[in-house]
C-alpha cells in the first residue's frame, strides 16, 4: 500500500505544481503524488464542482511545472472569458486527456 503526503500550498516549491490542484474539501492542499483524491479547481465561472483528474494528467501536467500548458489552467487564467470560450476550452481539455489516456 502506498502512503501519500498531503502538501499545503504554503509549503510547496513555487512552480512545482498547479495552484488549482487540491482536495475536494480543501482546495489549498493536495497529495504530492497522483491520487484519485486530487481534483481540479480551475473553473473561472465557478459553476461546476471540482473535476476528477486522470492519473496520467496529474503526472504529466498538474504535479509538474508544465501545468501552464493545461487547458483547464489556461481557461482559469483569463479574467474575462465568455461562456462559449470556456466551453470550447473544456471540450479541448477533455479531448486532450482522453487522447493521452488512449496512448500505448
Amino acid at each position: 500500500m502506498l502512503a501519500y503526503t498531503i502538501i499545503p500550498h504554503s509549503e510547496q516549491t513555487p512552480g512545482a505544481s498547479c495552484p488549482r490542484l487540491g482536495l475536494a474539501a480543501d482546495p489549498g492542499r493536495h497529495y504530492a503524488m497522483p491520487c484519485p483524491l486530487n481534483v481540479c479547481h480551475a473553473d473561472p465561472l465557478r459553476r461546476n464542482q471540482p473535476r476528477d483528474l486522470p492519473m496520467v494528467c496529474q503526472a504529466d501536467c498538474c504535479l509538474t511545472g508544465s501545468f501552464t500548458r493545461c487547458p483547464y489552467w489556461q481557461s482559469s487564467a483569463g479574467d474575462n472569458i465568455s461562456l462559449a470560450g470556456f466551453l470550447l476550452r473544456q471540450l479541448r481539455a477533455a479531448y486532450t486527456v482522453c487522447a493521452r489516456s488512449l496512448r500505448p
